[in-house]
């Protein structure tokens, strides 16, 4: 909805764990940018891309190939160019790659409008843009559907007459987390009844699947453990967790799954 909505060029671009190296986020920022702006644009990204080219370490190099690109946005774009870097958790903190985004959130262009989409909170030095107000933030809390919420959501787009309390039960199960909703559709499409859906194991199993693909087993291995073993112990308690689990580090670790939004709030 948000590329939707914007007046201007737009760049998608889908980040993966390949961008760590900043040769390969510079070469593909560039190209897609220069994709992005083709019509209005065509010769913008010839000069970075030689700078690229001729850069002799581009770990030490990047700010500058990135300068010159914010430049030529600056030259040859007139409208807002929205830039969006989705799944920006699978850069490391303390990758090149994500000190050249740091940059150019603080060094980019006025025409650039940065998006960055995470599963965690990135590491980035904004402190001086949220004085500024240049900044905004969307966390965990902004984007869980309320009750009535979810209630217009599924009158408007679900296929199916749910009975009275359902919607309800759908909400408390899922805490208005959006990604479950959509789970439990497909379910549905697939065959399954209101009380089959909610009562059996068959949502619980989708949810289970979705989060060992998406988030469980994208952690350090250590934490992975960690939060396995951790699930068995209640209260989860650090001091508790050590003890039962034998681990040095348990608020260590319990302040990293918090971190990175790991369903961890304190209490």
């Amino acid at each position: 909805h948000l590329a939707k909505a914007h007046p201007g060029p737009v760049l998608w671009y889908q980040l993966d764990s390949l961008d760590n190296d900043p040769a390969v986020l510079l070469r593909n920022m560039i190209h897609g940018v220069s994709q992005a702006v083709e019509d209005v644009a065509p010769d913008l990204g010839q000069r970075a891309t030689a700078r690229l080219e001729g850069a002799g370490n581009i770990r030490e190099e990047g700010e500058s190939i990135l300068g010159v690109l914010a430049d030529e946005i600056s030259e040859m774009v007139k409208e807002p160019l929205l830039l969006c870097l989705d799944d920006y958790h699978l850069l490391t903190d303390r990758s090149s790659t994500n000190r050249l985004i740091g940059f150019l959130a603080r060094q980019g262009p006025e025409r650039l409008r940065l998006v960055l989409t995470s599963r965690t909170k990135p590491r980035l030095p904004l402190g001086r843009l949220r004085s500024q107000g240049k900044v905004v933030e969307i966390g965990e809390g902004d984007l869980r559907f309320s009750l009535a919420e979810l209630e217009e959501l599924l009158a408007g787009t679900w296929e199916f007459d749910l009975p009275p309390g359902a919607v309800r039960q759908l909400y408390e199960n899922t805490e208005g987390w959006a990604a479950s909703f959509v789970l439990a559709e497909n379910l549905l499409k697939r065959g399954e009844t209101v009380p089959e859906l909610f009562g059996g194991a068959a949502i619980r199993k989708n949810i289970y699947e979705y989060l060992v693909e998406e988030v469980l087993s994208r952690q350090p291995a250590g934490l992975r453990d960690f939060l396995m073993k951790s699930s068995l112990v209640d209260p989860v308690d650090p001091e508790i967790c050590s003890q039962a689990l034998a681990v040095n580090d348990a608020l260590n670790k319990l302040q990293a799954a918090e971190d990175n939004n790991l369903f961890t709030s304190r209490i």
